[in-house]
């Protein structure tokens, strides 16, 4: 937590930020303030909680009202962190997934009630129950797998690579391979258990049915069609980084032993796991800004329009047999809240060592998110508990003038 004085600091900037603004019509003047209140809200919390670098984008009712940074893109050189670096988004990949799977079952090509065993044409596994999991029960992590029970297979490279007598790290093909020869956590189907092995499977439908690598079928279902160029799977190694990609930071310094198949230990975010085979469930390299014009894209008046509203809905739905009373659920690849009759706030986390992620639309048309290049405070808290009450109350008020918006700015198609 932030001290005294830093708590001071941050609640000086947020009451600037309400006071200064509100929510009629309003100058470039005070749309000047909002972006400046944004940017010292970034640069008082890059210092109190030692976060190398955060970047945030904002989006109202379609268009992009702020895209501003803090901090340093890598510390070692001190290179400025602006609006167009990527980050590792992690588990903020699959909504993305979930999305282009939505395409696909619009257009025929997958059911939702489809057996995803059978789909993939996969041996016998040793659990019958196998054969009962649905594309929809993928999406919605009721699949059967309970990594809290059991494990998550997404980071047991070196055992899968034992078992299977290959160098790491582990492919999708080797963790399916595994897992067929382990039983499920529970029914399929009877509750909620996160999974990243069932965003896996997902990555690997995807490419059966459009005969397309999973990046190149994403690309071609979602990105192209918004514009969204610079999106692309992340490398695991730090040499190979992509261009204006952050550099990561754990910031207790940890360091483990190697999955990618080196001798020795490396920095924790650089080789203790293995990012290409997260693709669909971890894996994708973005920022802000693109990651808040796919956010949009569900807005049912959004241009180009992705999806019909019937099928937008279907997102947001209810789990079958999830108790009415429940205020929140996880759909198609989001986590949903109803604040409301007939409102509803959708948002997802990401988090992987040196990586933080945050993606968010609520029901009074606000879409935002942040990323930075730790994720977690030198006391080990998360980053997404430290600013995300925080961020929802700084961006109240970060409303664009008539007709601003820096999606064109960005290099991203307008979604109005």
């Amino acid at each position: 937590m932030p001290n005294p004085v830093d708590r001071r600091t941050t609640l000086a900037a947020l009451s600037a930020l309400v006071a200064g603004l509100t929510h009629g019509a309003y100058t470039a003047r005070e749309d000047s303030r909002a972006e400046k209140s944004l940017q010292n809200f970034l640069d008082t919390w890059v210092v109190n909680e030692k976060i190398p670098g955060l970047s945030l984008a904002v989006a109202r009712d379609g268009r992009l009202a702020h895209a501003v940074a803090a901090g340093v893109a890598d510390p070692a050189t001190g290179e400025k962190l602006t609006p167009t670096h990527l980050f590792r988004v992690a588990s903020v990949s699959k909504p993305l997934t979930g999305l282009v799977v939505a395409r696909l079952i619009e257009r025929g090509l997958l059911k939702a009630d489809a057996p995803v065993h059978a789909l993939l044409g996969l041996p016998k596994p040793r659990d019958e129950r196998w054969t009962q999991v649905t594309v929809e029960q993928l999406l919605r992590h009721t699949g059967g797998w309970d990594r809290d029970k059991s494990f998550d297979p997404m980071f047991r490279s070196v055992t899968i690579c034992a078992e299977a007598r290959t160098d790491g790290p582990a492919r999708p093909d080797q963790v399916i391979a595994y897992m067929l020869r382990k039983p499920l956590d529970f029914q399929p189907g009877s509750r909620f258990a996160y999974s990243n092995f069932g965003y896996c499977l997902l990555g690997r439908l995807i490419g059966k049915v459009t005969g397309l690598s999973y990046e190149q079928a994403t690309r071609q279902e979602v990105l192209t069609p918004l514009g969204i160029s610079r999106m692309r799977l992340g490398r695991t190694l730090r040499e190979k980084k992509a261009p204006a990609e952050v550099v990561y930071s754990d910031t207790r310094g940890r360091r483990g032993n190697s999955v990618m198949g080196m001798a020795g230990q490396v920095d924790e975010p650089y080789g203790c796991w293995c990012l290409e085979t997260m693709d669909a469930h971890g894996g994708w390299l973005a920022t802000p800004a693109d990651l808040v014009r796919w956010g949009v894209a569900l807005d049912e008046s959004a241009r180009p329009a992705l999806l019909k509203p019937a099928t937008i809905q279907r997102i947001w739905s209810r789990p079958p047999g999830d108790n009415p009373k429940e205020s929140t659920w996880y759909g198609w690849g989001w986590q949903v809240r109803q604040t409301a009759p007939g409102k509803l706030n959708a948002w997802h986390n990401g988090s992987l060592p040196g990586t933080a992620s945050l993606l968010v639309r609520r029901h009074d048309g606000l879409v935002w998110a942040l990323a930075a290049n730790t994720n977690a405070n030198p006391a080990g808290k998360p980053l997404s508990g430290v600013l995300d009450g925080l961020i929802h109350r700084a961006v109240n008020s970060a409303l664009p003038l008539d007709g601003h918006d820096l999606f064109p700015k960005m290099g991203l198609k307008t979604a109005r």
